[in-house]
């Protein structure tokens, strides 16, 4: 994500005048997005070696949670190794292509519905600021910083902090709101899961 984030920003650069704040957040987002390539290289040049490590790991009588980080990290590895074949790197980054140009189209139509004209440049904006500022852990929901971060993206073109906020405020029903929803209805389901399997352990 950071990566996509980082390209999209570099898109962006020569189309609008980038305030102090966002120049400053583009060193970060870079710093990430070299730092994960970098990682991910090492992962795909040592996976023999950090296979078997964690199957060492897996076969030793350690405590569960250790264990199930292991299996974690088992699983983590073998997505990254996928990623060395051409068909699922194309794949995957044809997907992250597919999923950011949807999230641009979701600020476009809500601004529309909400009568505010923008450029191709500017909802991209926003999707950049959201995406980026979101990612960072904050307040359940986003509430508040989601609101923030909008008002602070559309600021640069011109919008006013209350058309900004109107915005905000039915953006982030929109994507938000059913995550929340989900998150709720499943709920019971997590929860019955998580006892069952907590059951099992102590039984075993």
């Amino acid at each position: 994500e950071m990566v996509a984030a980082f390209i999209l920003a570099l898109g962006l650069l020569p189309f609008m005048v980038w305030p102090d704040w966002a120049r400053s957040s583009l060193n970060v987002i870079g710093a990430v997005a070299v730092a994960g390539l970098l990682g991910l290289a090492g992962v795909a040049s040592f996976r023999s070696q950090i296979s078997a490590l964690v199957r060492r790991v897996e076969e030793a009588d350690l405590p569960p949670i250790v264990t199930r980080i292991a299996i974690w990290l088992r699983r983590a590895w073998l997505g990254v190794a996928a990623l060395r074949t051409p068909g699922a790197a194309a794949g995957v980054a044809g997907w992250t292509v597919l999923i950011w140009a949807l999230g641009a189209s979701t600020n476009w139509l809500v601004g529309c519905a909400l009568g505010l004209s923008g450029s191709v440049v500017m909802w991209c904006f926003v999707l950049l600021v959201l995406q980026v500022g979101v990612a960072v852990p904050s307040v359940p929901g986003k509430f508040g910083v989601f609101h923030y971060l909008t008002i602070l993206a559309l600021a640069p073109f011109g919008v006013p902090d209350e058309t900004a906020l109107a915005y905000a405020l039915v953006l982030h029903v929109l994507v938000i709101g059913p995550i929340i929803l989900g998150g709720l209805l499943l709920w019971p389901v997590v929860a019955r899961t998580g006892v069952l399997q907590l059951r099992a352990e102590a039984e075993s």
